[in-house]
């Protein structure tokens, strides 16, 4: 008899033969209409119920992106920036699909190729239905007309046209209203980018993130022009976005629902009715950070703006009201920040909350630096970070009081405001502003500040690091050196 280690061997070595005499098969195969046959879609759905760990997450990404997503399964990631692109196009842009990139290898890739039984390890696209079911599957490279074709042989219809029935029939439903402000927001948006050759990297005040060039420049250098679209096209691109975005205002739909619908319509309409997930999205629909480049979204948000700031007073600690205003403020260029808080009054029950929120101010002084407006940058950052030295001093408190022994020291800060969060949206930012403008005392004088109230320790290299990419070795090195001296 054999042993069980030699049975395995025999097992393996038919396992290779078995391999060496499979003709490989090619690169490419005909497309597969698959939607159309009632019987491979309940296999298709039983299949799923067997599926691996890695299916399910799939499905949950496909389930609320009615009416399809499209798949690029691929070894190699040149297949699903070919889609992408073609994604881009016209015809494909006002479908507005989903697409998700799946490795022929791994994970969720891996499983739909066996649950559907196509080649092992050979590139394909398909177009998923929200249930799961392959509606079309094909191996040849794809182009615009052959994903138009899928699409419309499926019997499918772009959400657009979906919610523009729905709305027919139901005109004062507000989330069907942003939805659909969101299909065309993401229409216009996509052909700014195409008409402008922003594709692949994000414009003016967009950029997140500190500034990595030296202090040559400084803050000297001319704010970033911002592209604007000729006034034709400007009103192919965004005419009916803005028709529609100005008719939902209004009707006042950002200013009586914004803390209901806003972000959450995908949340609470999953499941509601044979329109599965359509109305992702919420209130931010109605505006759009790439309007600055449209001269039509300009004025439209310039009309806003009086009414936003009015309702701003009467709600100074709604984050959805600032971040509406932060968006239309930053395309329409009114009033400053410190204007606006300079007019807002607490209410009895606000006094010690942030007006407006950190994450507000933390995205407005990127704004500032973005567009090298340096004095209003300094300004913002500089009340954060005293705010948040008044929010470390009644930290300590109440922890000498709490902690007896202590005497208020919170290593590492991670039982003070002074914490990781607070560096990256505060303090950094603020660094970078001073160290912009030459601010070299001031700034060592702040971050020497941070580590003798006990902040975060880690920060010293990200100090050092910033210095370095502003241009100033040897602050870097002295800042380096804070953290070890407090441990």
């Amino acid at each position: 008899m054999l042993r069980r280690r030699d049975c395995l061997l025999v097992r393996f070595f038919q396992f290779l033969l078995l391999i060496i005499f499979i003709p490989l098969p090619p690169l490419f195969a005909q497309g597969q209409r698959q939607g159309s046959n009632p019987a491979t879609q309940q296999n298709n759905r039983q299949a799923s119920g067997r599926a691996g760990f890695a299916m399910p997450a799939l499905l949950r990404m496909v389930q609320d992106r009615p009416p399809a997503s499209i798949l690029a399964l691929d070894g190699e990631g040149r297949l699903e920036p070919l889609v992408a692109g073609l994604l881009q196009q016209d015809p494909l842009i006002a479908l507005n699909l989903n697409l998700i990139g799946l490795n022929v290898y791994s994970g969720a890739g891996l499983e739909l190729i066996q649950r559907e039984g196509w080649t092992a390890g050979a590139p394909r696209w398909c177009l998923m239905a929200p249930d799961g079911t392959v509606l079309f599957s094909s191996g040849s490279p794809p182009t615009p007309s052959m994903i138009m074709d899928a699409f419309r042989s499926a019997g499918l219809h772009s959400r657009q046209d979906i919610l523009r029935r729905f709305l027919a029939n139901h005109p004062g439903h507000a989330e069907a209203k942003l939805a659909l402000l969101g299909e065309l927001r993401a229409v216009a948006e996509t052909k700014t980018r195409v008409m402008l050759g922003l594709l692949g990297r994000q414009s003016g005040s967009q950029a997140g993130g500190l500034g990595s060039q030296a202090i040559g420049a400084g803050a000297s250098a001319s704010p970033p022009l911002i592209q604007l679209l000729d006034s034709a096209v400007d009103g192919e691109i965004w005419g009916e976005y803005a028709r529609e975005s100005d008719g939902a205002f209004q009707a006042g739909i950002w200013k009586e629902d914004t803390d209901q619908l806003w972000g959450r319509g995908s949340a609470r309409m999953t499941n509601a009715g044979p329109f599965g997930g359509l109305f992702r999205g919420g209130g931010t629909s109605m505006v759009s950070n790439l309007g600055q480049h449209s001269p039509t979204m300009k004025r439209l948000y310039n009309r806003w703006l009086p009414d936003i700031e009015y309702a701003l007073l009467r709600r100074p600690t709604s984050y959805q009201l600032w971040d509406f205003w932060l968006v239309v403020q930053r395309v329409a260029g009114g009033r400053d920040l410190g204007e606006i808080i300079a007019n807002i009054v607490p209410g009895p029950d606000d006094r010690n909350r942030d007006i407006p929120p950190s994450a507000i101010r933390r995205d407005w002084i990127r704004d500032c630096i973005n567009r090298h407006d340096w004095r209003m940058a300094e300004d913002v950052a500089r009340v954060a970070w005293e705010h948040l030295l008044v929010a470390a001093a009644d930290s300590a408190n109440r922890s000498v009081q709490a902690i007896p022994m202590t005497g208020g020291r919170a290593r590492g800060g991670y039982m003070t405001p002074l914490n990781s969060s607070a560096w990256t949206s505060i303090l950094e930012p603020y660094l970078e502003v001073l160290l912009r403008q030459q601010k070299t005392s001031i700034a060592d004088a702040v971050v020497q500040h941070w580590f003798n109230s006990d902040g975060w320790l880690d920060a010293a290299q990200r100090a050092r690091n910033l210095a370095n990419r502003m241009g100033f070795p040897e602050l870097g090195n002295r800042w380096g050196s804070y953290a070890p001296a407090r441990r």
